[in-house]
């Protein structure tokens, strides 16, 4: 159950763990696009790397990193950073897949957007692999919608085929 779970903001003992969980979603990322139509390869190492040289963009005032833990073990991670004066970005959301369905996800989510309006945000956005379905109907429960794609996108431009953008309106 979600009862067992708990919400960890990152600090820098937690490093093993977040490099881990980064690890796991990379690799599932890397696996989603190497199919048609995108037929790109990621480069794990090279992603992470750049991943962690830029953890600095997720500290506040600007931004936040999450664990999950179930039982003391590492579950899931999300982050989010403000984009802009009144905009957030959700970037890096994974559980395990071992760990899905047990609320987990929306434990984070939910903690992700509370955090957003800690720092002012009013709108959250977010982009996600098309493959990526059980993240995309979980972000809609939680108030998501389809959305166009925004300039602070990061991702290159042969990915962006059927791309997922999403938004979510904070009140």
């Amino acid at each position: 159950t979600a009862a067992m779970t708990e919400i960890l903001k990152f600090d820098e003992k937690m490093m093993g763990p977040l490099t881990e969980l980064l690890t796991d979603y990379l690799i599932l990322v890397a696996q989603s696009v190497k199919v048609e139509p995108w037929n790109f390869q990621v480069d794990i190492d090279e992603a992470l790397a750049f991943t962690l040289a830029n953890l600095s963009v997720f500290t506040p005032p600007a931004g936040n990193i999450f664990i999950a833990q179930r039982m003391g073990e590492p579950v899931g991670t999300a982050s989010i950073k403000m984009i802009r004066p009144e905009v957030a970005e959700l970037k890096r959301m994974y559980v395990k897949p071992e760990f899905q369905g047990f609320g987990v996800g929306e434990l984070l989510l939910k903690r992700v957007v509370d955090e957003a309006k800690l720092f002012g945000a009013t709108e959250i956005y977010l982009d996600s692999p098309p493959p990526l379905l059980p993240s995309h109907k979980l972000y809609q429960k939680h108030g998501f919608e389809m959305f166009d794609e925004y300039p602070e996108v990061s991702i290159t431009e042969e990915m962006k085929t059927d791309w997922v953008y999403m938004r979510k309106t904070l009140d």
